[in-house]
């Protein structure tokens, strides 16, 4: 069953590389267009993270989606 699921992928995978080869042979411009396109899950946590990055925290991930936040005390001078 494993397999199957593998190569599946892989067909999908291979089909839209193709479609989207064909597009840009096309001249069609393909992807997300630059730009703000709306508003970001992060927009009501802006003054959290900026005082966070003013914190020196740092930000690592296990994984897609999983963001951990490590915070480290600025030195005093």
């Amino acid at each position: 069953m494993g397999l199957l699921i593998v190569v599946w992928s892989d067909l999908i995978s291979e089909r839209t590389r193709r479609a989207l080869e064909a597009k840009r042979s096309q001249g069609i411009i393909t992807g997300r267009p630059p730009g703000n396109i709306g508003k970001s899950k992060l927009d009501s946590k802006v003054s959290e993270l900026m005082d966070l990055l003013r914190d020196r925290a740092s930000f690592e991930s296990d994984g897609p989606g999983n963001w951990h936040i490590h915070c480290y005390a600025r030195a005093s001078l």
